[in-house]
């Protein structure tokens, strides 16, 4: 026994009686948006700043460049 389906038509889906769910919409890609809608404007940076003293697992006397002058290239290179 074939399933019998009614043909589908703008009164069956509802869509003129009850619309679209979402509201608003969606902007096209040229229409763009202000600095509001670009995220690292929105994102609070001031904590990617704050570098106290006892963060620093080395101390302070420590010569980071000193260090790393000291590195083999090479040896580096080949590990890779």
């Amino acid at each position: 026994m074939p399933e019998q389906h009614p043909p589908i038509t703008e009164t069956t889906t509802g869509a003129a009686s009850n619309g679209c769910p979402v509201v608003g919409h969606m902007k096209y890609p040229v229409e763009g948006g202000g600095n509001q809608d670009w995220w690292p404007n929105r994102l609070n940076l001031k904590v990617l700043h704050q570098n106290p003293a006892v963060a620093d697992p080395m101390g302070a006397a420590f010569d980071y460049a000193a260090e790393v002058a000291t590195i083999d290239v090479d040896a580096l290179t080949r590990d890779i």
